[in-house]
């Protein structure tokens, strides 16, 4: 009965492991294992050489993975899996580089606007040097029908475009529009810390008021001596402020 059994078990055995979910667990599992393995030989090396390269070399482990997890999303694009396979590229492209973060973004954007996910996604391409970034952030903001993945893209969107403000004519403006709206439409949805709306205030007033040649905004303190002072006090004086803190 036993020899009789066990083939059926296995085969079940067999067919789980061959699900989409247990194909994108073994890839994360073989990515970490690699990370450990290379950790282990980083710590056990005897030169700077060796070390040296072993730190390049985890500064570009996930772009042998990338294309194995493109490959998954593609073959099951309507499973839940995708989006996390593809997640996964768009997020190891900021750290180890990679081809396939742009196909996955348009897969994403394409196959999967819909997905309440696209709110972790968007919120990651914030400071992100992908050159789809802001097209994709730009889809989700107009396509997406959830309000808080809606406000993750336009706050992404406008750090993307103030970041690039300086070199691009009028991303400065549209940076400080989207800001607004993020103020306006999305202000309660939640961030890393606190709200959008105050992270979005604060990138205003950054942007209006703490620019070169700027006015500062007036600080009233005690000096040393605990005598009460104005910045505004030393208008027209050459004044150096130091921020510093103690924690």
């Amino acid at each position: 009965m036993v020899l009789l059994i066990a083939p059926g078990v296995n085969g079940q055995d067999e067919a789980a492991k061959d699900s989409p979910r247990d194909q994108f667990q073994a890839l994360v599992s073989e990515f970490q294992r690699a990370q450990r393995d290379l950790s282990k030989a980083y710590r056990a090396a005897k030169t700077k050489d060796e070390q040296l390269g072993f730190r390049r070399q985890m500064s570009t482990i996930g772009v042998d993975f990338t294309p194995r997890f493109l490959k998954l999303a593609k073959g099951h694009p309507s499973d839940p899996v995708a989006v996390e396979a593809l997640s996964w590229i768009v997020t190891s492209a900021s750290r180890f580089g990679g081809r396939e973060a742009g196909q996955a973004l348009e897969l994403l954007a394409g196959n999967h606007i819909d997905d309440e996910r696209l709110g972790p996604v968007s919120e990651r391409l914030r400071l992100s040097n992908l050159r789809e970034a802001p097209a994709f952030l730009e889809t989700v903001l107009e396509k997406s029908p959830h309000r808080n993945v809606r406000g993750q893209a336009c706050y992404s969107l406008a750090c993307q475009l103030k970041k690039s403000g300086a070199r691009v004519p009028g991303n400065q403006q549209r940076a400080e529009k989207l800001y607004e709206r993020v103020v306006a439409e999305y202000a309660d949805v939640p961030a890393r810390t606190g709200t959008l709306g105050t992270a979005a205030g604060a990138e205003l007033f950054e942007t209006r008021s703490l620019g070169i040649g700027k006015v500062a905004p007036d600080i009233v303190g005690n000096d040393l001596d605990g005598v009460k002072f104005k910045l505004s006090d030393y208008r027209g004086k050459v004044v150096v402020i130091d921020f510093w803190g103690d924690w």
